[in-house]
């Protein structure tokens, strides 16, 4: 065989064989481990092999189906035959937990699939921590609050990491109010209170309704006050005051922290326990603003007072009434019909006077029981006896009664200055 004619043969087979050769359609997709799906390949007649090991679809004319997993060898078709052959990857997934500064988290799940994602269902069991309350799952280590919850599907598209989300549990201490310079606590009072520890915050309203305990002897309120326990931060504790009386002045002290007229702060470690705080109010009288006013009672028929006038302290600018006391007095009865009357007024710097008319109890028979016969016997069973209206009464008068004394004194007086004078002319002529 001459040059040529090897050089001949080569070309035809050359040319041969780039008939019969694969011809690949990819999609922009490269034909090694790395390959994405999907992808078509057409075969010749020749054996062919490929590295790829998926789950493996191959549609032949005879509409045969064949799922192959190892290597994949094609052969005897014809070249006009036409081989769709469609691979699928096989992806791992993964579903992490982070207690996120607690413990116990739950076990980390993972899965394959030839999906692009996974849905994962998460686990039921809940990590723990000193103080806190979980609240559920977040993909972010720094939510206040969670995006999923025990038993809810999560897509996972690879590897995702859920982190605990926590709420501090307050704790409670004992916070102390002493009132001193009052008579008696005021039922309007009550406290805003505020407790911060970091990005954690507590407020509520102490009063005497949610008090633990109220002391009128001793003028204290004790409350179990709120606060944050070991959450890496001191607690800020604010307190505005709405501890006003009227006629008073005070000023508050705190065992720690400061005052500033009616706001109170102070600090409580993290780890406080069994502490307690007190706060007490100095009360004086305010005297700058007190006057005094009238109380006057009036015969309504007479426009005369019926008893002394009471002199009474009282608030200027505040309403100033007279008591159910103020209408009660002895052989009159209070005329609560009567215009003149003025039961109450706003005190000002002006003399105030409140006045009470009232009308003169009228006499009553001394003998009601019977009004048809006002002097029948008060006993009905022993009627009156006419003949008994002759007879002479048994019981004798007292002369020395009522308009008679004068007399009677006056006439015995007389009598001695008589016998006096007689005995001495008896004397002298003797």
């Amino acid at each position: 065989m001459n040059k040529k004619s090897f050089i001949s043969i080569i070309l035809l087979v050359g040319f041969l064989f780039l008939s019969f050769a694969v011809l690949i359609k990819k999609d922009n997709i490269s034909l090694n481990n790395e390959l994405d799906i999907p992808y078509k390949t057409k075969y010749s007649e020749e054996d062919v092999e490929t590295s790829i090991r998926p789950l493996v679809n191959i549609n032949s004319k005879n509409d045969e189906e064949l799922s192959l997993s190892s290597l994949i060898k094609v052969k005897d078709f014809q070249a006009k035959d036409n081989l769709q052959m469609i691979a699928e990857k096989t992806l791992s997934f993964s579903l992490k937990y982070d207690a996120n500064g607690g413990s116990e988290a739950p076990s980390n799940q993972t899965a394959t699939s030839t999906t692009s994602s996974y849905n994962f269902i998460i686990s039921d069991k809940e990590p723990t921590r000193s103080g806190y309350e979980f609240k559920g799952w977040s993909t972010s280590s720094t939510d206040p609050s969670p995006n999923y919850h025990v038993g809810e599907t999560i897509n996972v598209t690879g590897t995702t990491t859920l982190y605990a989300v926590w709420e501090a549990i307050p704790r409670y201490y004992n916070l102390k109010k002493i009132f001193v310079g009052l008579d008696e606590i005021d039922d309007n009072f009550y406290m805003d209170y505020t407790a911060t520890a970091g990005d954690k915050e507590i407020s509520t309203r102490l009063d005497l309704k949610n008090a633990e305990f109220i002391d009128e002897d001793t003028m204290t309120i004790t409350w179990k006050a709120p606060y944050y326990y070991n959450t890496g931060y001191n607690n800020q504790v604010v307190i505005k005051e709405h501890s006003d009386v009227i006629g008073y002045s005070y000023h508050a002290s705190s065992s720690s922290g400061s005052t500033d007229k009616n706001i109170i702060r102070f600090t409580l470690s993290s780890m406080l326990s069994g502490a307690t705080r007190t706060i007490t109010n100095y009360y004086q009288k305010d005297i700058s603003n007190q006057t005094t006013y009238l109380v006057k009672w009036y015969n309504a028929d007479t426009e005369k007072e019926i008893k002394d006038s009471d002199i009474r302290n009282g608030i200027i600018g505040n309403m100033v009434t007279v008591t159910e006391e103020d209408k009660i007095i002895d052989e009159y009865i209070f005329d609560e019909t009567n215009e003149k009357n003025v039961l109450s007024k706003e005190l000002t710097n002006s003399e105030t006077i409140l006045k009470l008319y009232f009308k003169k109890k009228t006499d009553t028979p001394e003998n009601t029981d019977n009004p048809e016969n006002p002097g029948a016997s008060e006993n009905p069973e022993i009627p009156n006896d006419p003949e008994d209206q002759n007879k002479p009464s048994t019981e004798i008068e007292n002369p020395i009664t009522g308009d008679n004394l004068i007399l009677t004194i006056l006439t015995f007086t007389i009598s001695i200055i008589t016998m006096t004078y007689f005995c001495k002319k008896i004397t002298y002529k003797g």
